[in-house]
């Protein structure tokens, strides 16, 4: 989209799964992005010895913790895992902050003096809370993960913008699609509801014995109310599927237990379906 004499691109991106030599490699073409971005509007930055200023190539990485916390870094070589926070919630990576940040450089410009060409990079890391009935399970999980390129040029905004893309696509998983609009409520109406509506009264004679001699209105409350609580059961495995598969993950802080609760997930989800087959065929 042209925005007067400027073009850009900007989406809400997929999930994906990084080691920290994804992310190092991921900040080494970015700042390859950078070196050649903008030339020409630092050629007036002064160092403060009066030599020309060449580190614009650096980026400005902004990385969030769960408690807090504020990293800060420009170095081009990478990241140090040590200076993470425990738990990284989000990271913010762009090529508009270096220059500005630095109080020690002089420059021969007005108040109108910007970055013409820019990328800003938002990775979320914040996962969903197992246990939070505030929100509504349908909508999507609100996330920031996002890409906005801007440029003076067509070719360079869709270019940059193609590149950061393809570079992040090394790191894709599928998560996203447990994150989705209205999937809650697709599982829930058209597989959860029908399958425990078939387990129920598939076998009328059992139906039959458990509920002769009570009335009608009691039989009804007690289903209704069985059905809630399963409902609200399965609210709270969606929520907890959701949280160990959050729509970004990094390899270096998942925890064990985390990849415990995955083979758990994976036993009993492999142990209802077989039970749910085994049933359905000997009705």
């Amino acid at each position: 989209m042209a925005l007067g004499k400027h073009f850009r691109r900007r989406s809400t991106l997929s999930s994906y799964r990084f080691s920290s030599s994804d992310l190092n490699r991921i900040l080494r073409v970015l700042t390859e992005i950078n070196r050649d971005a903008n030339p020409d509007t630092y050629a007036n930055l002064k160092n403060p010895d009066g030599s020309p200023f060449t580190e614009y190539h650096r980026l400005r990485t902004e990385i969030y913790g769960d408690n807090g916390e504020y990293f800060l870094s420009f170095d081009p070589r990478g990241l140090s895992l040590g200076d993470l926070p425990k738990k990284v919630t989000k990271i913010v990576i762009d090529n508009f902050g270096f220059p500005l940040y630095l109080n020690d450089i002089s420059a021969d410009r007005d108040s109108s003096f910007y970055v013409p060409n820019t990328f800003r990079l938002t990775l979320d890391f914040t996962s969903v809370d197992i246990f939070d009935f505030s929100t509504r399970p349908s909508d999507e999980t609100a996330h920031l993960n996002e890409l906005n390129v801007e440029g003076k040029t067509e070719n360079w905004t869709k270019g940059t913008y193609a590149t950061i893309v393809d570079e992040l696509s090394g790191c894709e998983v599928m998560n996203r699609v447990l994150h989705r609009r209205n999937l809650y409520d697709f599982v829930l109406f058209l597989i959860v509801y029908p399958v425990l509506i078939l387990m129920l009264f598939g076998n009328n004679e059992s139906i039959v014995k458990v509920t002769e001699g009570i009335s009608p209105a009691v039989v009804a409350v007690a289903f209704l109310t069985g059905l809630l609580a399963l409902t609200y059961c399965y609210r709270i495995l969606f929520n907890w599927t959701r949280w160990l598969f959050p729509i970004n993950e990094l390899v270096f802080q998942v925890v064990k237990f985390r990849f415990l609760q995955k083979a758990v997930f994976a036993f009993l989800t492999l142990s209802i379906i077989s039970a749910i087959v085994g049933n359905l065929v000997a009705k």
